[in-house]
């Protein structure tokens, strides 16, 4: 097979074992090595900077490129910003009155901080417990720029109900979250945009395990997803890896033949 060069991994559930909150040794080793090949290594996640590097993800792997907020800021491995995509002040207002009419807490990041619209409730926590990510304090929105976006709902809830907001596109995690994507901004728009602005070839695999992943394994030219990934992202990747706690990056990479004993 023709490797590609450039490597883009999802982090929760995908780099992260969601209970240990870390990286494998295993991952660590692969990663690393493929770094002193010569390999990009790129995280393409939903995470933002500060909480990259409060999962203290930085330093461990020498990353080529950071794709975060779910493709809303590309940085350099230097973390430089070359990209960053916000959402419309009116969409953002739009948004939080047609959630809080609903109940349901909005949380909003940008280059001034964080903040939540609205006192949590019990899905916000399960959600930030879940990410081990700080719960920020209510505070009005006054049309600062904003590139993260989520609202809280249980699991199975129906987000089509806010379909009709324009410029908007939502996508469910696996907690009481979704994620709220600028319309045409996702992970694989992202991917693309830095590749081609950076000269890079467009052939590039992508391992992802949940529904921010879904665009990105579905035109990634190699796509896996982890075991311990939702069904509807298994069906569409290429491979299968083991579950994250079982090292499914090590196995995967060297099942493809990136790792030469």
């Amino acid at each position: 097979m023709n490797l590609p060069n450039a490597l883009f991994f999802d982090i929760d559930g995908t780099l992260l074992d969601t209970t240990t909150h870390k990286i494998p040794e295993s991952a660590l080793k692969a990663l690393n090595t493929l770094n002193d090949q010569g390999y990009s290594i790129c995280i393409a996640t939903g995470r933002n900077i500060k909480m990259f590097r409060t999962l203290k993800l930085e330093g461990l792997v020498k990353w080529k490129y950071l794709i975060l907020n779910n493709g809303h800021v590309i940085m350099d491995g230097n973390y430089k910003i070359l990209r960053q995509h916000t959402h419309d002040p009116k969409i953002v207002r739009e948004l939080i009155d047609r959630c809080h009419k609903l109940q349901m807490p909005v949380f909003l990041s940008g280059p001034q901080g964080d903040m939540m619209s609205m006192k949590a409730n019990a899905y916000v926590e399960i959600a930030h417990r879940y990410f081990k990510e700080p719960i920020p304090e209510v505070k009005d929105y006054e049309d600062e720029p904003i590139d993260q976006i989520l609202i809280y709902e249980n699991e199975d809830f129906d987000w089509n109900i806010l379909s009709d907001i324009e410029g908007i596109e939502i996508r469910a995690t696996t907690t009481t979250s979704a994620d709220v994507l600028k319309a045409g901004v996702s992970k694989h728009h992202s991917i693309l945009d830095l590749l081609e602005s950076t000269g890079h070839s467009d052939y590039y695999i992508a391992f992802g395990d949940s529904m921010n992943d879904y665009d990105m394994l579905q035109h990634a030219p190699i796509s896996v997803a982890m075991g311990n990934g939702v069904e509807a992202v298994k069906k569409i990747a290429h491979y299968v890896a083991s579950p994250v706690d079982e090292d499914g990056i090590a196995k995967m990479l060297n099942t493809l033949g990136y790792l030469i004993d």
